[in-house]
């Protein structure tokens, strides 16, 4: 299914002071780092919604907002981001797909959305919206001062299901065994599966 992109041109007054030093997921310790986040209240109820952030090293950090101020970060979606340096800053580039959110049927939309720029080396917070100071970062989980998003053409959905087959495998040496080991593989491979 197609993606939404979202981007942005991060310009900085002092570009060497830019902290990027986390590349965990869903690590909060990026929120020591320069990030750019984004909400969506894809049912436009003005308490509930989706959260993506990542920093200028383009970490994932996602988690599902309920009742303004509840972050669930064991959700886990799939989303990808692409940053870049320039002279004057950092852009970001995030593609979510509509297949990772949930939303109401039919292909016209209304949504509430809200974007947020921490700028850690001067304390920084800039908000799409107004939003009151007081806040800090949670001022992003505020739906109900986001900005409305309209003339959205969302694709038909399939059915939501993802696949992901892993292995895993280690190696033993143990040179005093009988007979010696030395790289000894074992492995196991197995699959999960999981409702989007």
């Amino acid at each position: 299914m197609t993606p939404s992109y979202v981007s942005a041109r991060c310009w900085s007054a002092d570009p060497e002071r830019i902290v990027a030093n986390d590349m965990k997921r869903d690590s909060y310790g990026m929120f020591g780092n320069e990030t750019f986040s984004v909400v969506l209240d894809t049912f436009h109820d003005q308490r509930n919604g989706f959260l993506f952030v990542t920093n200028a090293l383009g970490a994932l950090f996602d988690a599902t907002i309920t009742n303004e101020r509840t972050p669930n970060i064991d959700w886990n979606t799939v989303w990808d981001v692409r940053t870049s340096r320039f002279e004057q800053g950092w852009t970001v580039e995030m593609a979510l797909p509509f297949r990772s959110l949930r939303f109401r049927s039919g292909p016209d939309q209304v949504w509430g959305i809200n974007v947020q720029r921490w700028v850690t080396s001067t304390n920084e917070v800039s908000f799409l919206t107004e939003i009151p100071a007081s806040l800090g970062f949670n001022g992003l989980f505020k739906f109900s001062s986001a900005a409305t998003l309209v003339g959205l053409q969302i694709p038909a959905s399939g059915r939501r299901i993802d696949i992901k087959p892993y292995a895993i495998s280690d190696a033993t040496t143990d040179l005093n065994a009988t007979p010696p080991q030395s790289n000894a593989l074992a492995e196991t491979s197995e699959s999960t599966s999981r409702w989007a």
